[in-house]
């Protein structure tokens, strides 16, 4: 019996320490038991006993097991057979997700840490707020502008340019940004969302073309895959948003996956090995 809907008990399948935002949680390498110790992790961010550390854990969990998973597809099929029914077409979804992303081409340089300062978000309660305002005043469903948010800075956490030169939470770059953010701050939240808002509506999202507006905003299909997925999480079951605001940001180079938490702030590219070797709690394994 699935008791998803019961007051969490704690697991022993999410990692001890999990919580800990300096250090990678240590998940299991064996698939069987990876797909267990995200089903746990996944039932606990939608309880609604979880305490706040708890929380923390279960979503920084299921955030690298979603990476690890990703970077072997061939464990899927192991994975999927422990996830209940309540929960497949989410992790499904997350999972899809975590495939487009990396699907993705990157130019920025392999053996070196961005210039980027990471910082806490906005609060959740805000962010959620001007989510839904911007979408009643846009007809751009709440959702997608999560899910944008979440892929493009991690709502928020990265302060910093990207390697096309995009800046804020929503990542505009200055020639778009002087056209659909009305005269606001690239860097503020609450304007970054509503113009994110403005642009897809403008671009066919509120015509119901909402490929079209997504690829416009980043013109790679699997950018547009990736965002309907997350969407389609935050459609399914709201309560996935308390885990994805929880989710660390981590960044691919050639020493691996590199967890950068709150406080890392760098004014110029560093380089990633020496990173990795100074933390190597901070590297995905």
């Amino acid at each position: 019996m699935d008791h998803q809907g019961s007051v969490a008990q704690p697991s022993p399948l999410i990692p001890a320490g999990a919580e800990d935002p300096a250090v990678v949680p240590a998940i299991s390498g064996d698939p069987s038991v990876l797909g267990r110790q995200l089903v746990a992790a996944e039932r606990a961010i939608r309880a609604p006993g979880t305490s706040r550390s708890r929380l923390l854990a279960a979503a920084r969990t299921a955030q690298v097991a979603y990476g690890r998973i990703g970077r072997h597809p061939g464990w899927s099929a192991t994975v999927l057979k422990v996830v209940p029914a309540s929960l497949r077409a989410n992790v499904t979804a997350n999972l899809r997700a975590r495939r487009e992303l990396e699907a993705i081409p990157n130019s920025a340089p392999k053996n070196l840490l961005p210039a980027w300062r990471i910082q806490a978000p906005a609060p959740a309660g805000r962010l959620l707020t001007w989510y839904r305002a911007a979408s009643a005043r846009f007809g751009v469903e709440w959702q997608y502008l999560a899910a944008v948010n979440l892929i493009e800075t991690t709502f928020g956490k990265i302060h910093g340019l990207s390697a096309a030169g995009a800046q804020g939470p929503m990542q505009f770059i200055p020639a778009t940004w002087a056209e659909y953010g009305a005269g606001g701050d690239i860097n503020d939240p609450h304007d970054a969302i509503f113009a994110a808002a403005r642009y897809l509506a403008v671009r066919g999202f509120a015509r119901g073309e909402v490929a079209g507006a997504l690829y416009a905003y980043n013109p790679t299909v699997h950018y547009v895959n990736a965002v309907k997925a997350i969407a389609s999480v935050l459609a399914a079951d709201p309560r996935s948003f308390a885990g994805y605001y929880r989710w660390d940001v981590y960044y691919p180079t050639s020493s691996g996956v590199l967890l950068l938490p709150r406080g890392f702030d760098q004014r110029h590219h560093t380089s990633a090995a020496e990173y990795a070797r100074a933390h190597p709690e901070r590297v995905v394994h």
